[in-house]
């Protein structure tokens, strides 16, 4: 988690402590060649973009990145196409999922929500991104097999429409 919830501390506070636990860690990633990636999460410390920036301009780029999450981005009223664009380079990773409209923190099955998806994958293709792109379907662990399926499906689609396979 993106610093976690704050239970009664203030916001400078928490950031001290995710600092704190990010520098213990940090000279173990790089010995160990890992990539330590923050994705930012609404209601929590780190929940927007801006408040991504202002953490990662003090941390060294080569062990931290950014895991980009396009739904926690939509809740938060980011703008999906020029954040990915503005964030090339420092995104790592993608998660993918759908989000209601009204813009609440729940994730749905791709194409059940608001978000443009195709737009959100043809601005991370057109960014030259080459790694993975994971779906973040925790809310249908009741129905996972279904969930693979169907969010399969719906990815089969848009590289079907994309590159016309």
């Amino acid at each position: 988690e993106p610093g976690g919830p704050l239970h009664g501390m203030n916001r400078d506070q928490g950031l001290q402590l995710f600092k704190e636990g990010l520098n213990q860690v940090e000279t173990t990633a790089r010995e160990a060649g890992v990539r330590i990636l923050i994705e930012p999460e609404p209601g929590l410390l780190i929940e927007n973009s801006r408040q991504f920036i202002e953490l990662f301009q003090g941390l060294d780029h080569d062990v931290f990145g950014l895991n980009f999450d396009v739904g926690h981005f939509y809740c938060v009223n980011e703008d999906l196409p020029q954040l990915i664009r503005d964030m090339k380079g420092i995104a790592r990773h993608y998660h993918l999922e759908d989000i209601p409209p009204s813009r609440a923190h729940h994730h749905l099955m791709l194409g059940e929500g608001a978000i443009d998806l195709h737009e959100a994958l043809n601005t991370i293709h057109e960014t030259g991104y080459s790694g993975f792109v994971t779906v973040e379907l925790y809310t249908y662990a009741h129905a996972a097999p279904d969930a693979a399926r169907d969010a399969f499906r719906f990815l089969r689609r848009w590289e079907e429409t994309m590159f016309g396979r």
